[in-house]
């Protein structure tokens, strides 16, 4: 991102202290004045990722992600970067996003899909149920989105990112979610209708 590009960012992340940290450094840099809701494990963490934040360029709001109602068309950029389930899904996040931003804003959304389904039953037990690359397109478009780059994450970028899960994580994980399943970062716009 480019400093004076964007003026006002949303930001929504679950417990990802490293990720955080990764988006306070990036974006700050940026002179972004933004917010951010995030639901996290303790205070001490809280006073720390605050600590840690240039004043009156990002307000950390620690608060439960889902009842916040971010001010009406005030953002230009708003993004839930691996933590759809704050609003109960993919369609419900994008229609949060919407909401939030400004004419010709942008909306960024991290989401693990599918390569392709049937998946195996044990697999949506235990993680739940997600869509194929093309059924999220259609559920953008469905909400009026055009999609307008993907970032994907490597096999090598998932494979250390599930280092730190536990054991039982892991082997779902080499059992069924490296050869099944993939995590991009999606960014879209409102259609212009064109």
């Amino acid at each position: 991102m480019l400093p004076g590009i964007v003026q006002r960012l949303l930001c929504n992340a679950v417990k990802g202290q490293g990720q955080l940290r990764g988006y306070s450094g990036k974006w700050v840099s940026g002179q972004v004045d933004g917010h951010r809701q995030v639901i996290l494990p303790s205070d001490a963490w809280s006073q720390r990722l605050q600590g840690s934040i240039e004043p009156k360029v990002v307000e950390v709001v620690c608060a439960d992600a889902s009842a916040y109602r971010a001010q009406p068309a005030a953002y230009d950029v708003a993004c839930c970067i691996g933590a759809s389930m704050i609003w109960g899904g993919f369609r419900p996040t994008l229609q949060a996003l919407k909401q939030a931003v400004k004419a010709g804003g942008q909306i960024v959304v991290g989401e693990p899909y599918y390569a392709q389904k049937p998946v195996p039953q044990e697999l949506i037990e235990f993680e739940g149920d997600y869509h194929t690359e093309v059924e999220l397109l259609h559920v953008m478009n469905e909400e009026g989105l055009d999609l307008k780059q993907i970032f994907r994450a490597s096999s090598d970028d998932r494979d250390w990112y599930t280092a730190f899960w536990s054991q039982r994580g892991q082997e779902m994980y080499l059992k069924y979610m490296r050869p099944l399943e993939g995590w991009a970062v999606y960014l879209m716009h409102p259609s212009t209708g064109a």
